[in-house]
């Protein structure tokens, strides 16, 4: 049996943001292929519930994946949140390091990560006492999109810090990178790491998800136009959708459009845009809801909009959500950002948009909506993309592959 090695900071059993999904889709993904898994996740708990669910997840987890917290401290109050928050590096160099060291020291085989200064600056170090370890780390994004696009000031330095420091420094540790778009991949080639080897495993979705899915307990309110993701403007458009929306709420006064999201710092002005539209029982912020609902609401909807952008951001990257929206079957209406036009074509398997054009994505909406029958049609060739192109079976395959041919690289060098 291969046997690999996660490192993490948080837990992806727990979250289900995009970059939550990705993990656990692959490692549920390697799983299926026969992989032996040990899952180290380098983080406080940040809540008792989230203790108890860990715990619940521990005893129902497969039997290939051991999921280990490395901290059994939890971190309940705002307080603490916060001083975790600023002070996330030298708290955890205090809680992890020590172990981090202690697991690593003899290891001899693959380690996966992402890009997280933390994990980065301890593998960094640990290379240089056991050079048996192959450090591999999974690239879903430029890692400098900060410089062309607007951030957080308090997010600013953790960006500027990892995007340094993983280019300056750790990116020579690497004995394999994967790549999420092909943009990232002539991006790597071009770097000329000849100890590195390339990966291209584009976004991936779980299709089972979307098997005999039960309606949702929710109860949004029908029909309705949703989007799941982050409330963001610079990455996700926001602003966009809901003054599109808004084009359109004469001519569809039934219609209701759902935003499904934690709360992000461009938020307030949402809220405010919307009362100021007179859209507030047209339009609402639900806030996250839990990972087991998402496919429901997705299949419940009429229609399911991504106007992200373009950026720097976008042009690295692909967006995890719209594999599951494409999933779904139901139709899409996104922005023609990124390498989205290499998978799908506008009228066949999706609406695309102009990004960061209003009256685009009003028509894009308008088209959708005013001809629904099509619009199903529509949907379904998008579904058939989604399992020819992000089958999680199918990435999860190339990703075990490529690891367990690092694995016995590994080993035959060990061996001269």
């Amino acid at each position: 049996m291969n046997h690999f090695l996660f490192l993490s900071r948080s837990n992806p059993f727990q979250s289900n943001g995009a970059s939550a999904n990705r993990t656990r889709g692959l490692v549920e993904g390697l799983i299926s292929q026969g992989a032996a898994i040990d899952f180290y996740i380098c983080a406080p708990f940040f809540s008792s519930k989230e203790k108890s669910n860990f715990i619940n997840n521990q005893v129902t987890s497969q039997g290939k994946l051991n999921l280990i917290q490395l901290s059994s401290k939890v971190f309940e109050s705002s307080l603490f949140h916060r001083v975790y928050s600023f002070f996330s590096y030298p708290v955890s160099k205090f809680l992890f390091a020590p172990k981090l060291d202690k697991i690593l020291s003899d290891f001899n085989g693959v380690v996966f990560i992402n890009p997280d200064y933390f994990l980065m600056k301890s593998l960094h170090q640990l290379k240089k006492k056991n050079p048996n370890l192959k450090i591999v780390c999974e690239v879903s994004e430029y890692l400098d999109y900060y410089k062309s696009q607007e951030v957080p000031r308090w997010l600013l330095p953790q960006l500027v810090r990892t995007e340094r420091f993983f280019v300056k420094e750790f990116v020579h540790n690497l004995s394999g990178c994967v790549l999420m778009t092909k943009a990232l991949y002539r991006f790597f080639e071009d770097m000329n790491l000849p100890n590195c080897q390339l990966l291209h495993l584009p976004m991936t979705v779980d299709l089972s998800r979307f098997v005999n899915v039960k309606s949702s307990s929710l109860c949004f309110i029908k029909p309705y136009i949703l989007f799941i993701g982050v409330m963001s403007n610079a990455k996700d458009g926001i602003d966009i959708l809901i003054e599109a929306f808004n084009e359109n709420a004469q001519k569809y006064p039934d219609y209701r459009l759902f935003l499904v999201g934690p709360w992000q710092y461009d938020t307030p002005g949402h809220l405010k845009r919307i009362s100021e539209l007179g859209l507030e029982q047209r339009v609402f912020w639900i806030n996250e809801v839990h990972r087991d609902e998402i496919p429901a609401l997705l299949m419940e909807a009429n229609l399911l909009v991504l106007p992200r952008p373009d950026s720097k951001q976008a042009q690295g990257g692909f967006p995890t959500k719209l594999g599951e929206y494409l999933a779904s079957g139901k139709p899409v209406c996104a922005t023609s950002v990124g390498e989205l036009p290499e998978y799908l074509t506008d009228g066949e398997s999706v609406f695309f948009a102009e990004p960061g054009s209003i009256p685009s994505f009003a028509d894009a909406i308008d088209r959708a909506l005013g001809n629904y029958q099509a619009a199903i049609a529509i949907g379904e060739n998008g579904k058939k993309i989604a399992e020819k192109s992000f089958n999680k079976d199918i990435q999860s395959q190339s990703l075990y592959n490529f690891l367990i041919d690092l694995h016995r690289n590994n080993q035959c060098q060990n061996n001269l």
